[in-house]
């Protein structure tokens, strides 16, 4: 049977479409998976945790690699979890014990003005302590109101499938403190969201957290959009015992809350 030239001539243009599309780099940003979890394609300058230089992000330069950013927490301050090896801890140090995966992954603690972390976008671990005094800290699972399995600082197995699997009773203050940082992004980053975050010290950011943790975003914008738009910090702070209390229920939290915004510092929220 005789292919008309015309067919083998369409066959090769495909397959050079094929080929060229194959040789096309990954969008820096596109997701990969590696050992430690998954993660996003990122230049190696751009990425505060681990980077792998083994083709997870296939056909891209050599300064593009997936960037895998997990949170740790040392007593001597928290970091992201980067490889000893390959991403160095430039400006900070390394801490053993805080991180999954091989003796090589170890957790990176920057200098700090303050001390103690932070200054950073996240509270510090003078503040993830005080969270935890008032939250209340469970190191076996149990099983919440509403029935969902439950362990640390009210992190809900349920919510974050393959979080709580290789976990073992009774948790270290490490994982502790790992799972409470994980959870603790999504309000950190919506306070950060809220205007003029950038100019709150970091001890006001992590009262503002504190409440927003225990009230919701919502609640944290609802009750404070307007003194971040004027600046107003110190009157969040002075505000915050009498500020959604439910009914002189939380008045002790929110005094401490208080005593947390008003702590002295020069660092930056790092927003």
């Amino acid at each position: 049977m005789k292919v008309s030239a015309a067919l083998i001539a369409l066959a090769a243009a495909v397959s050079q479409v094929q080929a060229a599309t194959h040789l096309l780099p990954r969008a820096v940003g596109d997701s990969c998976t590696a050992p430690e979890g998954k993660g996003t394609c990122q230049n190696t300058s751009n990425c505060a945790g681990i980077s792998y230089p083994t083709g997870l992000c296939p056909n891209d330069p050599t300064n593009v690699q997936c960037c895998v950013k997990i949170s740790c927490s040392t007593s001597s301050g928290s970091g992201y979890c980067r490889s000893v090896s390959n991403n160095g801890c430039s400006g900070g140090t390394f801490i053993s014990g805080a991180c999954p995966g091989s003796s090589d992954i170890r957790c990176c603690v920057k200098s700090s003005g303050g001390g103690t972390g932070g200054g950073d976008g996240h509270i510090d671990q003078y503040s993830i302590n005080h969270l935890k005094s008032l939250e209340g800290v469970r190191r076996y699972f149990y099983y919440d109101s509403v029935g969902k399995k439950t362990i640390g600082v009210g992190h809900n197995c349920d919510a974050h499938p393959g979080t709580c699997d290789n976990l073992v009773e009774p948790l270290t203050d490490a994982e502790i403190d790992r799972l409470l940082r994980m959870d603790l992004q999504i309000f950190e980053t919506c306070v950060c969201k809220m205007a003029n975050a950038s100019l709150m010290n970091k001890y006001q950011f992590a009262a503002l957290v504190s409440f927003a943790f225990n009230s919701g975003c919502g609640g944290a914008s609802r009750y404070f959009a307007d003194e971040m738009k004027s600046k107003s910090f110190s009157k969040i702070c002075t505000d915050l015992p009498t500020t959604n209390t439910l009914n002189g229920l939380l008045t002790s939290r929110r005094t401490k809350e208080k005593e947390l915004c008003q702590k002295a510092t020069t660092v930056k929220s790092g927003c």
